[in-house]
């Protein structure tokens, strides 16, 4: 009895007075990953022997139980003693994963003080995640399922506040627990899928990743077994033959489980003599004695095997074995229903129904136990959904007067909205019959032009037809009436091509009016050397039948429209020179005569360059005028499309 006490207070004496020389062991040093190993193994620091039993994962723990014992005491004075609770949780944090190895009855009072150290702190929110995941297991065990469930859910709170996918995954995968637990396979099968979706690439086939993709195919068998779809089988070996394929380097951890479940897939389709093969295979000592999953499963594969011999009636081996298998009273019921449902097909095989009947009374016991185990679960999970949409219940309320509110300013923002377009409305309307009253007016004085152009510019001609008409007859020579018959048809030929170009570009417009390129076509077809006018065009024809809208072939082409008449009525010009020319994401125009520059106000607010400038506006570009003694020149750009970039 005074050993209990003694021994504890002569370790921490020790570790109390010889802190400086405390070392570990050649091995345990070559055993840890090179990032823990401490800088001197003959003295560690505090924060050294935290790091070591923090890597617990990654050794062989039992093989260094001894020396992980004294680092553990140490850390439990250390934390006893601590002034600061920075202290004591980093000390009980490194502690919580010895116990988690050692000393199971110590890992929830440590995780609830570990706990109630952070909660005060406000600090540590990854730590916290941890206590609440081994909380959450350990309320998953013991059938504590709405602990269970809060404490999971409050891990995935802090992994969310932390980014931490490592915890977030760590709690899907208790969830998942929690749900075969109640033999809730296919929950557990989704959340077990959502755990390995989250876990970090880093993480990727470690230690806690294979164990869950493990765990995945013990639901698909577990499925089978309740549904016996082959379709389960079939996503069981998938999985495990996946693991295999992953893990060679490291079979003698892995390939024990593997081997275990293909044995009990094949024991649930009756294919005993398989079934046998694959327990054999799982028992063997390289993966019996070292394995890291299932390690306390061997006699589940003792039994299984000694099931399926029964099975194929060799009952004298299947019960040499069963013999040999002594399973403690808190054992796992799976095991205990296996081993009486062995012995009760074993004792009918050979006649004793007695015994039989014995045995199958205990497996019955066992059996009603699972039976109600599945109750509990279903009813767990119609808690949960009931939970689920009583929360929904409450969130319609809320969304229920959001809307309400909602609704009234969306009223208040109708009626703006409304106000808004009406304004909007009048004013296109206003600006609409503006523009159409300007282009009436624009039309007036065309016909104007048009009308003064052909009675000055016209008369004129016919006068000089009859001027040449009657020099012709009055000449004395053949020659030169035959030159003034000449000059007379030439005349007349200019007469017909200003009358023609007076009505092409004043009246009424029609569809080939507003394509560029037949205008400029036309123009310098009737406006040559011989009409005394020249136009001449550079453009590229490709580039405006690829990229001009229909409101850039019409406002252009008013634009030029304009530009020569204005040019005719003021300039006396001989030459027009019109080029449209892309660059980049613009288009650039020129219109270019060698007449007179008229630099006074009334041209400049005048109609006709008052129309050009609002044709240019309209397609969102700029507009510039330049005159000189060389002439004017009318120049601008847009975007093309009609947008800016």
């Amino acid at each position: 009895m005074y050993r209990r006490y003694f021994i504890p207070i002569f370790v921490g004496l020790y570790l109390f007075t010889n802190t400086a020389s405390a070392q570990i062991s050649d091995s345990l040093y070559k055993a840890l990953p090179a990032a823990v190993r401490p800088l001197n193994k003959t003295t560690l620091t505090i924060n050294e022997k935290r790091q070591i039993l923090l890597a617990l994962d990654d050794i062989d723990v039992f093989h260094y139980g001894a020396e992980l014992r004294l680092i553990a005491t140490y850390l439990e004075t250390d934390a006893a003693t601590a002034k600061y609770a920075d202290i004591t949780i980093n000390d009980l944090n490194a502690l919580v994963k010895y116990y988690s190895y050692f000393i199971k009855d110590s890992i929830i009072p440590a995780n609830k003080r570990l706990l109630s150290y952070i909660n005060n702190s406000g600090k540590y929110n990854k730590i916290a995640a941890t206590a609440y995941l081994n909380l959450g297991e350990y309320y998953a065990y013991g059938s504590q399922h709405d602990s269970a469930i809060n404490t999971l859910h409050a891990a995935l709170n802090l992994a969310a506040v932390e980014n931490d996918s490592t915890a977030a995954s760590n709690a899907y995968s208790l969830y998942s627990l929690l749900y075969s637990v109640l033999y809730l396979y296919d929950s557990s099968i989704y959340y077990e899928k959502l755990a390995l979706r989250l876990s970090p690439v880093k993480n990727k086939w470690n230690l806690e990743y294979t164990q869950n993709v493990i765990s995945l195919a013990v639901d698909y068998v577990n499925l089978y077994s309740r549904d016996m779809q082959n379709r389960y089988i079939d996503s069981a070996h998938k999985v495990i033959y996946t693991v295999m394929g992953q893990k060679k380097n490291e079979s003698q951890y892995w390939y024990g489980a593997c081997f275990f479940l293909l044995g009990h897939s094949a024991y649930l389709h009756k294919d005993y003599v398989p079934a046998i093969a694959m327990f054999d295979s799982s028992l063997l000592p390289v993966y019996n004695r070292s394995s890291k999953y299932y390690a306390n499963y061997s006699v589940g594969r003792y039994l299984y095997k000694a099931e399926c011999l029964i099975k194929l009636h060799q009952f004298a081996q299947g019960k040499k074995i069963l013999d040999n298998i002594k399973l403690p009273d808190g054992d796992q019921p799976t095991w205990h229903q296996l081993l009486y449902q062995a012995l009760n097909e074993y004792a009918e095989g050979i006649g004793d129904y007695k015994n039989a009947l014995l045995y199958y009374k205990k497996y019955k016991l066992f059996s009603d136990t699972f039976d109600l185990q599945g109750q509990r679960g279903r009813l767990f999970e119609a808690q949960q959904k009931y939970l689920v949409k009583e929360k929904e219940a409450d969130i319609a309320v809320l969304e229920n007067k959001n809307l309400q509110a909602l609704a009234t300013r969306n009223k208040i923002v109708a009626v703006a909205v409304i106000a808004l377009l009406l304004l909007g409305a009048i004013l296109y309307v206003r600006s609409t019959r503006q523009r159409h009253q300007r282009e009436l007016a624009l039309a007036n004085q065309r016909k104007t032009i048009s009308a003064n152009m052909h009675n000055e510019v016209n008369s004129g001609l016919a006068a000089l037809r009859y001027l040449i008409a009657d020099l012709k007859d009055r000449a004395n020579s053949e020659e030169t009436k035959t030159v003034l018959a000449d000059i007379e048809e030439e005349a007349l030929n200019v007469y017909t091509q200003g009358r023609n170009f007076m009505h092409q570009v004043y009246d009424a417009d029609t569809p080939d009016d507003y394509e560029i390129m037949q205008l400029l076509h036309r123009f310098q077809l009737h406006f040559n050397d011989a009409a005394g006018l020249k136009i001449t065009v550079d453009a590229d024809e490709g580039l405006i039948g690829k990229y001009f809208t229909k409101q850039q072939h019409i406002e252009l082409s008013r634009t030029i429209k304009e530009a020569v008449a204005n040019t005719m009525k003021y300039s006396g010009a001989t030459l027009i020179n019109i080029a449209i020319q892309k660059k980049g994401r613009k288009f650039y125009f020129e219109i270019k005569d060698n007449g007179r520059w008229v630099d006074n106000v009334n041209q400049k607010k005048g109609m006709g360059l008052l129309a050009i400038t609002q044709h240019i506006e309209a397609l969102n570009g700029r507009l510039q005028l330049k005159g000189g003694p060389d002439g004017t020149v009318i120049s601008g750009s847009f975007p093309v499309r009609g947008r800016w970039w």
